[in-house]
């Protein structure tokens, strides 16, 4: 490890809730081949489009955080996990799309993917931290006014702006950085 990482915070973060660590992230890229039946033979497939992106994770909150200052010591918030499930609920309950960056890659337009997509695993060893497991998919909008999908291509070019500010080290500015912590 470098030691300009010591002084970036790289941990993974859902819109503006940032995870202690994740334990798992598995992430699915796919490709669907479109099928026409032909009437004397096997289905023919003649096209193939990629199939939204899929994230799942298993992330720590921890009620003790480590705060880089005069010393290294450690801040101790007993509701910690408490707070972030609540962000998490709200979120999920929101049905807007948020950013997620993890240590693999960053994804814009991420939202909660059906049954399940949020749980809550307690652990007796770890009661006093969080552990979540979480199921995202990458959402594509369609637009019906010429105007709102300029608005559109506008949010998405800033939104990677943002994303390689957050993934490349470099700073991103006050603008960029507030778009990123509302979730564009």
């Amino acid at each position: 490890m470098a030691f300009v990482d010591l002084f970036i915070d790289q941990r993974p973060r859902l819109g503006h809730i940032v995870f202690d660590c994740s334990r798992t992230e598995t992430h699915e890229a796919g490709l669907e081949l479109t099928q026409h039946p032909v009437e004397g033979g096997a289905d023919l497939d003649d096209h193939a489009r990629p199939t939204p992106r899929r994230v799942s994770l298993e992330v720590v909150v921890s009620p003790t955080k480590p705060v880089l200052g005069v010393q290294l010591r450690p801040d101790f918030d007993p509701q910690a996990h408490r707070t972030a499930w609540q962000q998490l609920l709200e979120l999920k309950d929101s049905g807007i799309p948020m950013i997620l960056v993890t240590g693999h890659e960053a994804y814009i337009n991420m939202m909660f993917d059906g049954e399940g997509s949020l749980v809550c695993v307690r652990e007796p060893s770890r009661s006093k931290a969080g552990i979540y497991q979480i199921r995202l998919r990458q959402v594509e909008f369609g637009y019906t006014t010429l105007a709102e999908a300029i608005a559109a291509e506008v949010a998405d070019q800033a939104a990677t702006k943002v994303l390689q500010g957050i993934q490349g080290g470099k700073e991103a500015s006050g603008a960029a950085a507030a778009a990123a912590a509302g979730g564009i």
